[in-house]
């Protein structure tokens, strides 16, 4: 009943929302979003400075054909192994690479989740600006430039779902 009471103060908010949409700076917004860009770019770099570099990757000694030429696929594996080689560092959106880059410094790592790495905070400077670098990405992808596809004429309408998530939960897509 109490939830009933709140869902129908809720709705007019909602179907005004909707129909009369809500007012977006657009400049403001992109703004921010390039700031945010700019701070993962920062964070990208300090955390890469701290940590030591994922290991080399071997190449393969180059087999030859029936004919004597040159196997292609020993070949091409070589080319990507020395173009990696040459700007190896981790990829800070890959959970395996920072558990292992993390191995490097002497820290095991359970997972990359915020919760995890908030009780791991102050164990290595990396994992406060790992917080940070987080925190910047998802603002800079999620919610960056690209989302200003949603506005028209300065405003975005959102289409809210009563049941649309699996929690039960309102969304709006």
């Amino acid at each position: 009943r109490v939830v009933g009471n709140k869902l129908s103060q809720i709705f007019p908010a909602i179907a005004s929302m909707k129909t009369k949409g809500i007012n977006i700076d657009t400049g403001e917004w992109a703004r921010r979003s390039k700031e945010a860009e700019e701070h993962v770019v920062k964070y990208e770099a300090q955390i890469l400075s701290v940590l030591p570099p994922p290991e080399e990757r071997p190449l393969k000694l180059v087999g030859t054909t029936k004919t004597g030429k040159p196997r292609k696929a020993d070949l091409t594996y070589n080319q990507k192994a020395e173009e990696y080689n040459a700007t190896r560092k981790w990829n800070l959106a890959s959970y395996a690479q920072i558990i292992e880059a993390f191995k490097g410094v002497g820290i095991s790592l359970p997972g990359t989740a915020y919760e995890v790495l908030i009780e791991r905070r102050g164990d290595h400077p990396a994992i406060d600006m790992l917080l940070e670098y987080k925190d910047k990405y998802k603002e800079a992808t999620t919610f960056g430039m690209d989302w200003l596809k949603h506005v028209k004429n300065g405003k975005v309408h959102p289409d809210w779902r009563q049941i649309g998530c699996v929690s039960g939960r309102m969304s709006c897509g």
